[in-house]
């Protein structure tokens, strides 16, 4: 999205570079076809896409059984049920985490703080390049 909250988009990297940012930081998991690494003022948004929306969700729920395990450094998450889906959230490493699946794609932010303006600007974007046929 253009905008979260109150901060507007500052930078968006793509292709490899991207895919570099987000397989550093989750190493075993599934390699995304796509990404895209987006921040916003002290926030940084990342979005790994998958081939269909089933390896997104097998991505999306390894990582949040991972963490429910209670990996060094992050709080158990927690998740919250809405009409668009699940929403996990954690805090680590200095940070406030949240992350959900979008059809094909999962998103995760990173902000210091949680931002609820910004959280549900990213819950009610679409993501309309990674909904389709796949994107149930």
């Amino acid at each position: 999205p253009d905008t979260l909250g109150s901060h507007a988009l500052d930078r968006v990297t793509t292709g490899d570079e991207a895919c570099a940012a987000v397989q550093a930081l989750h190493p075993n998991a599934l390699a995304p076809l796509e990404c895209i690494v987006a921040t916003y003022a002290d926030a940084t948004l990342y979005v790994a896409a998958y081939p269909d929306a089933d390896a997104a969700r097998q991505d999306l729920l390894r990582m949040a059984m991972r963490l429910a395990d209670g990996v060094a450094g992050f709080t158990p998450v927690a998740f919250d049920e809405g009409p668009a889906g699940s929403v996990f959230r954690t805090t680590g490493h200095g940070a406030d985490h949240l992350f959900f699946r979008r059809g094909r794609a999962v998103v995760w932010l990173e902000q210091p703080t949680p931002d609820t303006a910004a959280e549900r600007d990213l819950v009610d974007y679409g993501f309309p390049a990674f909904i389709g046929d796949s994107g149930a």
